[in-house]
């Protein structure tokens, strides 16, 4: 929320307005990351463990909870498939890659404006 300050008459954000933009860009850019980490994966395919892992190298050091709940929130949208065994097989769709690429958008996946990073 946004707050006036009387004696200044400016605006000010809030903590709760930083930490919840933080916290939606964070994952927006996690969805991305997991789509980007698929593409340069063998056969396009990965498990939830190794996507983890890789989202560290990236500053996303996540629960394996969390983990599985974008999984299949990127399931839900279409953006890849999944199939879940003794440990959950994540596979990255056409449009999914689209996306990862930059060449298609989705509401609630970050855009690659800066290019493909190198880590």
């Amino acid at each position: 929320m946004t707050a006036i300050d009387p004696v200044a008459n400016t605006t000010k954000t809030t903590n709760t307005q930083i930490k919840y933009t933080v916290r939606h860009h964070a994952t927006l850019d996690i969805r991305l990351r997991v789509l980007q980490i698929l593409t340069h994966s063998p056969c396009r395919t990965s498990n939830a463990y190794v996507l983890k892992a890789a989202l560290q190298e990236f500053g996303h050091y996540l629960s394996q909870d969390r983990v599985e709940t974008e999984i299949s929130w990127l399931d839900e949208q279409g953006l890849v498939g999944v199939e879940h065994n003794q440990v959950t097989v994540v596979e990255l769709t056409q449009v999914g890659a689209d996306i990862a690429n930059n060449t298609a958008k989705c509401p609630g996946v970050s855009t690659s404006d800066f290019g493909d990073r190198e880590r």
